[in-house]
């Protein structure tokens, strides 16, 4: 059972990658590893963080209540097909992130989006948390079609990482109020959230987990004054390192951190030289403003 961990539990790689349970993904004492719910309970109060675009997401809840049974939470399954994600299910994953299929775009209508995922969502034997990533699909699952696929009992949600707060905050106004949408880009988590988003699936708390678990906090406290605050300090390194390199960029800066990034996957190469300098200076910026705003020490 995993309790109360904070980051510096787990400063180096000591987990196993079907767990996923990545050193900066946890943070601080505040967030523990929370079970998966099925369709119909309330993910309220949840902040999902992204292990450095691994296949999988790691979903922890903003409560102090344990992970029991260790089991890994969400496999990121791309467009997948029942095969695998039962496969998934039996590996112990209990939540499948099922991006919308890309191929043939012209042909991806709203009527073919929704039959492909009432089909994965009818054979998966764990709910399904739709995926809708345009910059790299081409393909934007679009509010009305959302509301529709909301309505499917194992259909949990949406990751939205369309970077439209408006795009966001309809499909919360359209779905039914336990459909639970989720946003991808940091860059504008805070309005995200405003605009009725319960949380976000962030690539930028692999790196800065304090701050966005903070803007998280803050909001749910109803002080949008510190959201600004910490939604300020998160936009550079959010463009600049995620949105510029990358899961490549990511991975640097955590292994800056003396966290577990790691090499990426090929055909992708870590930064060296300027791009490097440039992923670090703008993580030291970040982690003094850090310090600043939290009233902590940076880690560098």
């Amino acid at each position: 059972m995993l309790k109360g961990l904070s980051l510096n539990d787990f400063r180096r790689p000591v987990l196993s990658t079907h767990t996923l349970v990545q050193s900066a993904l946890l943070p601080l004492h505040a967030a523990c590893l929370y079970p998966a719910c099925n369709r119909r309970e309330d993910f309220g109060g949840a902040l999902f963080f992204q292990p450095a675009y691994f296949a999988n997401v790691v979903r922890f809840k903003l409560l102090r209540q344990p992970f029991e049974d260790g089991r890994p939470i969400d496999s990121g399954l791309g467009s997948a097909y029942s095969a695998r994600s039962r496969r998934a299910a039996a590996l112990g994953y209990q939540l499948a992130l099922v991006k919308t299929p890309y191929y043939y775009k012209p042909m991806m209508t709203p009527a073919v989006l929704e039959e492909h995922f009432l089909r994965v969502a009818d054979a998966s034997p764990i709910p399904i948390l739709i995926y809708s990533v345009p910059f790299f699909t081409g393909i934007t699952v679009e509010a009305a079609l959302a509301a529709r696929l909301a309505r499917h009992p194992n259909i949990a949600g949406i990751k939205d990482s369309a970077g439209s707060p408006a795009r966001s905050g309809e499909i919360v106004r359209q779905s039914p109020q336990d459909f639970q949408v989720l946003v991808g880009s940091a860059q504008n988590f805070a309005d995200s959230l405003a605009a009725g988003a319960r949380g976000g699936v962030l690539a930028l708390a692999c790196v800065l987990p304090e701050l966005c678990v903070e803007l998280y906090e803050a909001h749910m406290r109803r002080d949008p004054a510190r959201v600004q605050e910490l939604q300020r300090l998160i936009v550079d390194p959010a463009i600049n390192i995620v949105g510029k390199y990358g899961p490549a960029g990511v991975k640097y800066a955590m292994d800056q951190r003396g966290f577990y990034g790691g090499p990426p996957r090929p055909p992708l190469q870590a930064p060296s030289g300027e791009s490097a300098f440039e992923v670090e200076r703008i993580l030291q910026a970040a982690l003094k403003a850090e310090g600043a705003a939290l009233g902590s020490p940076a880690r560098a």
